[in-house]
Parts: C-alpha cells; sequence; structure tokens
C-alpha cells in the first residue's frame, strides 16, 4: 500500500484559507452526515416521495433510506435539476468517511503551496473555480441525470493540476506498507501523473457511462481546469516577467526587463529570494540566489533550510557547493542535534556520493 503523507519543500507562513476550506469540509460532514447517516428517513419528509421517484429510475433499493440520503439528494449536484446553490453546497459535501479523509488529505498536502503562489484571494476563487468547472464537465457527461454528485473531489483535482504545473521539482512522501512500514520520497508529478491517469482517466474509460466512472470524469475536468489556468498564468508571466512565470538560470538570464528585476530583488534581499526558491520548489532560483549572496546573508539563512538546501544540491550533484555549505553550517551552529545532522550529511558524500562521481 502507498499513502501520501506530505511533500517538499514546503512554503513559508500559515496557509490559512486552505485551513479554513479543510476546516469547513469537516464541520459540514460533522454537522449533516454523522448525525443523520444512521437515522432513518421520514416518509413525511417533503423529499422523501421525489427520493422514492429517483430510486425506481435508477433501480436503487427503497429500503434503509437515511436522512442522510435525502440531503445529499437535496443539495448535491443533480443535472437534471441544477442550481447556483447545489453547484456551492455539493462541494463541501461526501459521502463518507473515508471520501473525506481522503480528499482532506491531499488538500493538506498540496493545497498550501498553491495558496502561497497564488495569494489567499485568488487560491479561494481559483479553488472555487476549478470545482464549478469539475462539476461543469460532469453535467455534461451526465446531461440530464437525477443522480447528484457531491464531494471536494474536483475543487482538489484543480489545485492538483495547478501543482503539477508549478511545482515540478517537489517531492511526495509516500508512506510504503508492505509488512513493513517505510517512508520513500517519490517526484511529485510521478505521483499526480498516476493519480490523473490510473486512478481516474483509466477508471473513466473503462468504467460504466455512468455513475462512478462519470465522477472519475468530474475529477479529470477539475485537473485540466487547474493545469490549463497554472499553464496560462505562467505563458503569459514568462513574455511579462510576472509572478507565475517559471524561474531557472536561464530564464534570469532572458530578457532584460526580467534579468534586472530579478537580480535587483536577489540582491537586495537574498534570503528572502533562497526561501522564496525553496519553498516554492523551485531550485534553480534558490540556487541562484544563494551563489549571489554574501557571506553574511548565508549565515542568516534558517538552520532547516540550510540542510534541506544542501539535500538538494546533493541530489543534483552540485557535491563541493552542498560540502562547503555544510562545513560552514557547523562552524556557525553550536547546537549539536544540528550538527549531527550536517556531519552525516557530509560524510555520506565524501564516502559515497563524491567517490562515485569520480570512478
Amino acid at each position: 500500500m502507498f499513502l501520501p503523507i506530505g511533500d517538499e519543500p514546503n512554503p513559508p507562513g500559515r496557509a490559512y484559507v486552505n485551513w479554513a476550506l479543510i476546516a469547513v469540509n469537516v464541520a459540514v460532514f460533522l454537522v449533516a452526515a454523522v448525525p443523520n447517516m444512521g437515522a432513518a428517513a421520514s416518509a413525511a419528509d417533503p423529499f422523501y416521495a421525489e427520493y422514492l421517484r429517483y430510486l425506481q429510475y435508477v433501480g436503487g433499493p427503497h429500503s434503509g433510506i437515511s436522512k442522510y440520503d435525502l440531503i445529499v439528494f437535496h443539495y448535491g449536484y443533480r443535472p437534471s435539476d441544477s442550481s447556483l446553490l447545489t453547484l456551492v453546497t455539493s462541494m463541501f459535501m461526501h459521502g463518507g468517511w473515508m471520501h473525506l479523509i481522503g480528499n482532506m488529505l491531499f488538500l493538506y498536502i498540496y493545497g498550501d503551496n498553491v495558496e502561497h503562489r497564488m495569494g489567499r484571494l485568488g487560491y479561494l476563487v481559483t479553488y472555487i473555480g476549478c470545482g464549478a468547472a469539475a462539476t461543469f464537465f460532469f453535467s455534461l457527461l451526465a446531461h440530464g441525470s437525477p443522480t447528484p454528485l457531491v464531494g471536494a473531489s474536483g475543487a482538489i483535482s484543480g489545485v492538483l493540476g495547478l501543482y503539477f504545473v508549478w511545482f515540478p521539482n517537489n517531492v511526495v512522501k509516500m508512506l510504503m506498507v508492505f509488512g513493513f512500514a517505510n517512508v520513500i520520497r517519490l517526484p511529485a508529478r510521478w505521483v499526480l501523473g498516476f493519480y490523473l491517469v490510473v486512478d481516474n482517466l483509466l477508471p473513466f474509460l473503462m468504467g460504466p457511462a455512468s455513475g462512478g466512472g462519470v465522477a472519475h470524469g468530474a475529477h479529470i475536468g477539475g485537473f485540466v481546469a487547474g493545469f490549463a489556468l497554472a499553464y496560462g498564468l505562467q505563458v503569459a508571466s514568462t513574455k511579462s516577467g510576472g509572478r507565475f512565470a517559471p524561474v531557472t538560470r536561464e530564464t534570469i538570464r532572458a530578457g532584460p526587463v526580467f534579468r534586472a528585476v530579478e537580480t535587483e530583488r536577489i540582491r537586495v534581499d537574498g534570503p528572502r529570494a533562497f526561501r522564496e526558491g525553496l519553498s516554492s520548489g523551485s531550485f534553480s532560483e534558490a540556487y541562484d540566489a544563494y551563489v549571489t549572496m554574501s557571506e553574511l546573508e548565508r549565515d542568516q539563512i534558517d538552520k532547516g533550510d540550510a540542510i534541506r538546501f544542501a539535500d538538494l544540491l546533493t541530489d543534483h550533484g552540485d557535491y563541493d557547493v552542498a560540502l562547503a555549505l555544510l562545513r560552514r553550517f557547523i562552524s556557525n551552529n553550536t547546537d549539536p542535534q544540528w550538527q549531527a545532522r550536517a556531519h552525516l550529511r557530509a560524510g555520506l558524500i565524501d564516502l559515497h556520493f563524491k567517490n562515485d562521481a569520480e570512478q
């Protein structure tokens, strides 16, 4: 079993909107679902008769109808009876505990990076917009269907599409359980590609033309919406030197306006540019900021950031730079735990990586 449990690197600060979205989803489930899942629906409920007609239409069982079944039927998005209200309410409802936990885990892992890149308001609007795009795609596939769609999966799939474009160098920490537990790190694009193709595209193509297959189509619609938005912003920003442009050593040297703005930003506040590059997953931006920083500025780097950057340097084969950073770190820090971490990494580079490179 593989389970994503986190990603690296993470942005600085708190992702308040992302945490608020998680809180709202959990609160709605605790208030609307938990008390009503095991409670039998009343025949006097105004939606009871309509729900029975729906069950007759889809051939579902008429027994064991819960209050939550009626809530989902009323507030879920039904293409046959759509409204702006259900477009929004359906995004914050879930079919069960596993549905909720899976969605919130993905939002927790990927949402903070996207919020940091877009800003709080931009992230909130984009989240709702991707959810709406996913729901619209669902309605196209299930035109006129009375089956309700619920869940944050479409909106979160949009967040994953944005993440896929903007953070190509990030890694995802995966909990691997096969008789024993271990944590491995995989490129984020591998994990997201697996989610898109294996978890959604194949079930959509091979599944029935209704129900679960259509729901997978909604996930694909959300992912495509997020991907298209991120790519469009990136292309537009590359031409204008805006905030969504990918920052590499090549783009810093290309174009006089972009080069001047980026060089001045690094010169004025090297440590901040370094942190931004590290948190956004852009190794090249962090590297360019680091090599232009003064010795005094390098001493201002956060301990955790310095160790993480040394790991990235090692991964990219920059062993000499990594060793220089670690040796400076050891000489400037007296904390034995941090010194031990730095000594371990420096020793591994000397024993393994440099020897391998020289052979």
